[in-house]
């Protein structure tokens, strides 16, 4: 396979990143999906500071995933609602919530995530799989390698990195489902890291230099992803002291996640064409990412699955 490490700070998924990679946007779009439309009860559940939160429902709007529908003349009220483009980040929400069930624990603080998602379709308790959508088998990292695409040529870094100081979440009245993933992996950065892990990186030179972060921005996530048990990290050298970092199972049930960001930003986001392409074991490159039911095997879209506190 060819090296395209230098390629993943212009890929889709950096593309996505740009638009909803930091905590707060991943709070707000949690609250539309779960039908919070309105300023003020986002402000609520999210935690946010009201400048913080105008910022990034500006954004999301610019951007085309929310649009502002009147719900009051006056004086001039707006709910914040998903576009298409947003309601085609499904898969992604879906990722996160599957995550954050398995991974984020039980906090007394925290409203309850509902344990079970069920597939309206076939009636079945539902962990969405993120499949081929050539073959349909499971994406499993091991199975899937990247190339450079089509626009490969002369990409340079979209990421935005200017920095953005990592919060871990509080806020009194706020609703903290979520609030694991998001303190693990709601900024850039962080989010960065863990995708170019999937995409072969190991060391820490390797990290810096392929992404280009500062160097006390990249120590500080990556201690960040030690500590949560999404890499482990193993000296390779002792004089000097040199360590690698690889992923955990905890990590690895972020991959539906990277996908998601890759296949997203592969369809909104590349109009020039792609600059990193997937290409799946079975043959497929640039292959569809379809989320699925993992009984009916039926793809899942926005309404299709329920939350229910009731298991099989």
């Amino acid at each position: 396979m060819e090296k395209t490490g230098h390629l993943i700070t212009a890929s889709a998924v950096a593309r996505s990143l740009n638009i909803i990679g930091d905590r707060w946007t991943m709070l707000i779009l949690r609250d539309v999906f779960l039908g919070r439309h309105r300023f003020e009860e986002l402000q609520q559940k999210t935690g946010a500071p009201r400048g913080t939160l105008t910022n990034r429902l500006r954004s999301l709007v610019f951007h085309g995933v929310l649009y502002k529908n009147p719900y009051q003349q006056t004086p001039a009220r707006f709910e914040y609602r998903l576009t298409d483009k947003g309601l085609d980040l499904y898969p992604w929400a879906l990722a996160v919530w599957q995550w954050e069930l398995k991974w984020g624990g039980r906090d007394r603080e925290v409203e309850a995530l509902p344990p079970v998602l069920r597939h309206r379709v076939c009636g079945k308790q539902v962990s969405p799989l993120y499949a081929c959508g050539t073959c349909h088998e499971e994406l499993l990292p091991r199975d899937v390698n990247y190339t450079s695409g089509t626009a490969a040529a002369g990409a340079g870094s979209v990421l935005d990195m200017g920095v953005r100081r990592r919060v871990r979440s509080s806020g009194t009245g706020a609703d903290r489902s979520l609030f694991h993933i998001t303190d693990a992996v709601g900024d850039r950065h962080t989010a960065l890291v863990v995708s170019g892990a999937f995409w072969g990186l190991r060391r820490y030179d390797d990290f810096q230099r392929e992404l280009d972060i500062a160097t006390n921005v990249l120590a500080d996530r990556l201690k960040l992803l030690v500590e949560e048990g999404i890499f482990t990290r193993t000296a390779y050298q002792n004089n000097p002291p040199r360590y690698e970092y690889r992923a955990t199972k905890k990590a690895a049930d972020l991959y539906p996640l990277i996908l998601s960001l890759h296949r997203w930003g592969s369809r909104w986001l590349e109009e020039q064409g792609a600059v990193l392409s997937l290409i799946h074991t079975c043959g497929a490159e640039a292959f569809d990412i379809d989320t699925v039911c993992n009984h009916c095997r039926e793809v899942l879209r926005p309404g299709d699955v329920s939350f229910s506190f009731q298991r099989d």
